[in-house]
């Protein structure tokens, strides 16, 4: 299998490829500001290949390589840029990365409940959603709450409040401060 995806914002490029190590890896590799292997003590079937490269010198600011887990069971890796922070959201499998790709440093590292589902923004949040949590951080990578679902579950926001459905029962909580 052989995925890439590359993306540019604020003169850096961060691409990634899954099950493929890209041309320039090993180079990559020797000059990268920040090098990081995850997960490889796992027995994982998959593995994602994250470099962030700098449009206006050329230099690899960050080279990840990281195992994960459940990508065939529809539990597609994504990622989540806040543009005005640096910070890049990485999301695969059951880990969770975030990135300050400015600064070429890894700002936090976490689990997801099961199995990454997806990230989503809403204004200076950023919301995960996984096999059985929902997570909420602000856009400067700090964790704000997390809390336990179970499928089928659905959440709406509208201003600072979120509505989440699980199962048919529903709850309201300030968005930057989860539930009670």
């Amino acid at each position: 299998m052989k995925i890439l995806i590359s993306y540019y914002i604020n003169e850096i490029n961060i691409t990634f490829s899954i099950n493929e190590f890209p041309p320039l890896y090993d180079d990559y590799k020797k000059v990268a500001i920040l090098f990081e292997e995850i997960d490889y003590d796992e027995e994982y079937d998959y593995f994602l290949i994250c470099y962030i490269t700098s449009n206006s010198d050329s230099s690899t600011h960050i080279l990840l390589n990281m195992k994960f887990s459940l990508y065939s069971s529809g539990f597609v890796p994504g990622f989540l840029v806040a543009p005005e922070t640096n910070l890049l959201f990485i999301g695969a499998g059951e880990r969770l990365i975030i990135y300050d790709f400015e600064n070429s440093t890894r700002i936090g590292i976490d689990k997801a409940d099961f199995g990454f589902l997806g990230w989503r923004r809403s204004r200076d949040v950023i919301i995960m959603s996984a096999e059985l949590e929902l997570a909420c951080w602000n856009i400067n990578g700090r964790k704000l709450w997390s809390t336990f679902v179970e499928p089928p579950y659905e959440y709406e926001i509208k201003d600072n409040n979120l509505t989440l459905t699980i199962m048919g029962s529903k709850q309201e909580f300030n968005i930057y401060k989860g539930p009670e």
